[in-house]
């Protein structure tokens, strides 16, 4: 399985599921726009706080103007700092997803309508429901009127909340048993071949970039 963004269609993002041993038919989705939704730790930075083999794949969706909605259990501070190290300006959500912050600006409907600060408006839902923070954000997105097909990537039972919330899951390999259990309780989700920050590429640039 990999995200295939074909060059020279700016305008038209492609998923191209691809079939392995463990899915018996190929799928492919087209959608105007992707909006990734990706867990930290497991995911896109290794066990020694390196997210390094996610760089070129973070990159990538960069350059072609795909959001990377970074998802964590911890503060606004703690994913602030990791989103100016991979040069990251999007939306994100913190405190197991209680909390989303958005850049002021980048949803013009909002302006004025949340609390915040000058640089940021913040959603505070009183829970910790990361699936609402996902179906807020994509229904902000499909307001450009552009169809939005949001992909999930995670690798812990604790994200299973994020991972039925989008239309493509992915679990990223860590070895951890309960991974087993996640996929049987995720219909549909993608488990990749490669592990941890690797695996997240792997989904992205496809299993030759790994």
């Amino acid at each position: 399985m990999h995200i295939d963004l074909t060059p020279g269609l700016p305008s038209e993002v492609h998923i191209d599921l691809t079939p392995d041993s463990r899915h018996s038919s190929p799928t492919r989705q087209v959608a105007t726009s992707i909006v990734v939704f990706t867990a930290i730790d497991g995911a896109i930075r290794n066990s020694h706080g390196s997210c390094e083999d996610a760089r070129q794949a973070l990159n990538l969706l960069s350059a072609r103007d795909v959001p990377v909605i970074l998802m964590s259990e911890g503060d606004a501070q703690e994913v602030q700092s990791l989103q100016r190290e991979l040069a990251l300006r999007d939306p994100f959500v913190c405190d197991g997803g209680a909390s989303l912050y958005i850049p002021r600006g980048y949803f013009v409907e909002l302006d004025g309508l949340t609390s915040g600060d000058e640089e940021w408006e913040v959603f505070h839902f009183g829970v910790r429901d990361p699936a609402r923070a996902v179906r807020l954000l994509a229904s902000l997105f499909s307001v450009k009127g552009e169809e939005v097909l949001t992909v999930g990537f995670a690798c812990d039972w604790k994200d299973r909340a994020l991972l039925a919330a989008v239309d493509v899951p992915v679990v990223v390999r860590t070895g951890s048993p309960e991974q087993e259990r996640l996929v049987k309780r995720i219909p549909g989700a993608y488990l990749t071949d490669a592990s941890g920050p690797a695996g997240w590429s792997e989904a992205v640039l496809g299993s030759t970039a790994v």
